[in-house]
């Protein structure tokens, strides 16, 4: 089965990593090639984007919004009958039929941590997706990390929670390790400590199934550290922060459909 990859982005070149080490024939196309010196030895490149969609049995759109239309445009001639993969925020699954054809088409919306096997996505199909279509797409999905299947109007909370949340989580190691730095800390440590200690809270959330107030009150004793630095963190509005960075995604993934 032969993986095809238009953009190289971010999410395209995190795709195409996973599929690699999942041992997947892959060919992408870049406007330059011979820069994507990583990924030259393993996958076919090419400049073109018609190549890609001539020899793909699932092909992955990995562009931009705005350069969706354009780019179906210029493939569509160039089709055999692949499974379409489309990441654009805001384009539905009726927009890109139309665009496109009567063409099984799954929408995704992941993140970059699929590049390490580590991603979460979420899907979801029109009724031309074939039952070996769907099934082939979770098998070289699972290298990429958990997916879910989902329905198409849950897609814009999704694509906050799932799609935005790295660079969330990243500020806030940054704030943590700035923290940490100012006390003393090497940067270095203070990145991988608090990086393995919100792997190791994660982990243990989910394995035992807790709720976060409960990991939270187990961890906070009567007048002591924590406690202090959690009144702090209620000063600040954190969790209020948090809780409004998902709304206002949400609002600009509608505004973008």
């Amino acid at each position: 089965m032969k993986i095809g990859i238009i953009g190289l982005g971010n999410m395209g070149r995190s795709f195409a990593k996973a599929f690699v080490k999942g041992g997947y024939s892959v060919v992408a196309s870049t406007r330059h090639p011979e820069k994507e010196k990583e990924l030259n030895e393993f996958i076919t490149l090419y400049n073109d984007n018609k190549k890609v969609a001539e020899e793909a049995e699932i092909l992955f759109f990995a562009v931009k919004p705005y350069q969706l239309e354009e780019v179906m445009d210029e493939v569509r001639s160039s089709l055999g009958n692949p499974l379409i993969v489309s990441m654009a925020v805001g384009k539905s699954l009726d927009w890109i039929q139309e665009t496109l054809g009567d063409f099984g088409i799954l929408r995704i919306m992941p993140n970059t941590p699929v590049a390490v096997g580590k991603g979460v996505t979420v899907y979801t199909a029109n009724e031309e997706v074939t039952d070996s279509q769907r099934m082939q797409f979770r098998e070289i999905m699972q290298y990429t990390g958990e997916i879910k299947e989902i329905q198409e109007t849950e897609m814009n909370v999704f694509s906050a929670v799932s799609g935005s949340l790295p660079a969330f989580v990243a500020m806030m190691i940054e704030g943590l390790s700035d923290g940490a730095v100012h006390e003393g800390m090497k940067r270095q440590d203070s990145y991988e400590t608090i990086a393995n200690t919100i792997i190791g809270t994660c982990t243990l959330l989910l394995e035992e199934g807790l709720q976060p107030g409960v990991l939270k009150d187990q961890v906070t004793s009567p007048g002591g550290t924590t406690i202090e630095g959690v009144r702090v963190l209620e000063e600040k509005g954190v969790r209020g922060a948090f809780m409004e960075s998902i709304i206002g995604t949400v609002d600009k993934n509608k505004e973008i459909g």
